[in-house]
């Protein structure tokens, strides 16, 4: 028996992807962008065929700008005609395609479809999730006969579904390890530094070999000295801080919008 299946798009993220695809079409583009944003959500739901339509929203601060306040702070400023379209996107899509949506005070856009998508598994349904974040790499999971978390890439026009394979193989880590791989290597679209002088291929090999931060620390002994070396000049504090940054939530509360 086929699973029913839920497609949960990150508002923010699919709204700013239709933005900057017309971008460089001129000025006053909003329209334009509009037009792209509806464009991607057919195309969506003609690939995903969904039961369910749903939407996650950021929700203001989250948890992580109180343990790290320069948490996302390089980005600039937005331009006026983006912002436009992040504020009427939610609105829209409720409206013209009936998005159910979701956000929780307190949490992120990213943390709200992996409590979803974890919801979801124990019914089992197959989610699609239809972002561009990588955060969210971490929650692929196939639970067989179709169900599972599954995670929609866009590229050259085509969506493509990512199950704990295809994961493993872009990021060279499992899906369970990929938050301790962007706290070991750090995540510059994020804002968050890692482990100074740790290198990709160092992480990975970390990643890989260690379950957390904490286990990294407790063997310390057992590593490369220069890895060693790094990590204790990081610190465990320091380390376990950036695994809490990069690390979803899968019990935010969440308020329908």
């Amino acid at each position: 028996m086929t699973p029913p299946v839920a497609l949960v798009i990150d508002v923010s993220n699919i709204a700013a992807r239709s933005y900057h695809s017309v971008a460089k079409e001129g000025p006053a583009v909003l329209p334009l962008a509009r037009h792209r944003l509806k464009q991607m959500l057919r195309t969506l739901l003609r690939e995903a065929e969904p039961l369910r339509l749903l939407g996650a929203l950021d929700c203001g601060r989250s948890f992580r700008h109180d343990l790290y306040p320069d948490y996302k702070g390089h980005r600039g400023e937005k331009p006026d005609e983006l912002r436009a379209l992040l504020e009427e996107a939610p609105e829209l899509l409720k409206r013209e395609f009936g998005v159910e949506l979701f956000q929780s005070p307190g949490f992120e856009a990213d943390d709200v479809m992996a409590t979803i998508a974890d919801a979801n598994l124990a019914a089992g349904w197959r989610t699609l999730l239809c972002t561009g974040d990588r955060d969210l790499l971490a929650t692929a999971f196939d639970g067989g006969g179709g169900a599972g978390t599954f995670i929609l890439h866009y590229d050259r026009g085509t969506y493509f579904s990512l199950g704990p394979e295809q994961v493993e193989q872009k990021m060279g880590v499992p899906p369970h390890r990929v938050a301790l791989l962007k706290s070991v290597q750090g995540d510059s679209s994020d804002g968050i530094v890692g482990c100074p002088g740790l290198g990709p291929i160092a992480a990975k090999r970390l990643a890989n070999e260690y379950p957390s931060v904490r286990k990294l620390f407790q063997n310390l002994d057992r590593l490369q000295s220069s890895d060693r070396k790094k990590l204790e000049a990081a610190g465990l504090e320091y380390m376990l801080l950036q695994e809490q940054l990069t690390t979803l939530r899968f019990d935010a509360p969440l308020v329908a919008v």
